[in-house]
């Protein structure tokens, strides 16, 4: 359980044993370190950012839904949702939105929610 050229070498036992692991665990890592869960995670993330770049608007609902459709996998929301997150990936609001919000003629523009507040002057503060 070390180095090809290590001077000490440690058995496989004492290094489970003082890590508190067992040696099954051990030989079955070793056999296959990546398990099918993270294989299959990591080849869904590479589906989902395809499907993502192909349109940013999509949330994990629909790239659900489009995983099914375009490529038969069939995943639940909870799952797509986790994987999404993980790799990053969030719904972008269309830019027609985005626009209309910004350049709306009439409506009243607000401070943002930081400056709403008047600042007291110390002067006029009562002990």
């Amino acid at each position: 359980m070390a180095a090809a050229g290590a001077l000490i070498r440690v058995p496989v036992a004492v290094a489970c044993r003082v890590l508190g692991l067992s040696t099954q665990g051990y030989y079955k890592w070793l056999r296959e370190p990546v398990c099918q869960r993270d294989w299959d995670d990591a080849h869904l993330i590479d589906i989902l950012y395809d499907l993502h770049a192909d349109d940013a608007t999509l949330g994990f609902r629909f790239l659900t839904d489009e995983l099914e459709l375009e490529h038969g996998i069939k995943a639940s929301e909870n799952r797509v949702h986790r994987l999404c997150r993980i790799a990053g990936i969030t719904a972008q609001p269309p830019q027609e939105a985005v626009q209309g919000r910004i350049e709306r003629e009439g409506a009243a523009r607000r401070p943002p929610r930081g400056r709403r507040r008047a600042r007291r002057d110390p002067a006029r503060v009562r002990c």
